[in-house]
C-alpha cells in the first residue's frame, strides 16, 4: 500500500514514515482491507506466531591448567576450580563440555607444584 501511494522508488525515510502512518491508521480502526486472519464478520484477527526454534548451545572448551591455577591464586593447581566451571555450564544447559588437562597433571604432584581439591 505504501509503495502504491509513494511510487516505486521512494526514499527510505519517506517509505518508513508512510509505513508507520499506515500502521497507526490500521490499528486505530481505520478503514482498510482485511488482513490475513481477519474474518469478514468483524472478528478479531488471529495471530499466527512463528514457532520458536530450539536454542542450540555451543560446545564449551575449558583450558584446565589456566583455570585451575587462577582458582588456586597461581600457587596451587585447584581441581575444584575446574569442577566449579563445569558445574556452571551444566546448570546453563550445556551438554558438550571438554576440559583439557595435560597428562602430567594427572600424576602425583611435585613439591614445587602442589595440587589441591582432588
Amino acid at each position: 500500500m505504501a509503495l502504491s501511494k509513494l511510487g516505486q522508488s521512494p526514499s527510505q525515510n519517506e517509505l518508513l514514515a508512510e509505513l508507520i502512518q499506515l500502521d497507526c491508521s490500521s490499528s486505530s480502526g481505520g478503514s482498510g482491507s482485511l488482513d490475513e486472519g481477519e474474518s469478514a464478520g468483524g472478528g478479531s484477527p488471529s495471530l499466527s506466531l512463528p514457532t520458536p526454534s530450539p536454542i542450540v548451545l555451543r560446545h564449551i572448551v575449558i583450558d584446565g591448567p589456566n583455570l585451575a591455577m587462577s582458582h588456586g591464586n597461581n600457587k596451587t593447581f585447584s581441581c575444584r576450580g575446574i569442577q566449579l566451571a563445569v558445574d556452571y555450564f551444566k546448570q546453563r544447559g550445556h551438554k558438550e563440555i571438554t576440559v583439557f588437562v595435560p597428562t602430567y597433571r594427572k600424576e602425583a604432584p611435585k613439591t614445587q607444584d602442589p595440587l589441591t581439591g582432588k
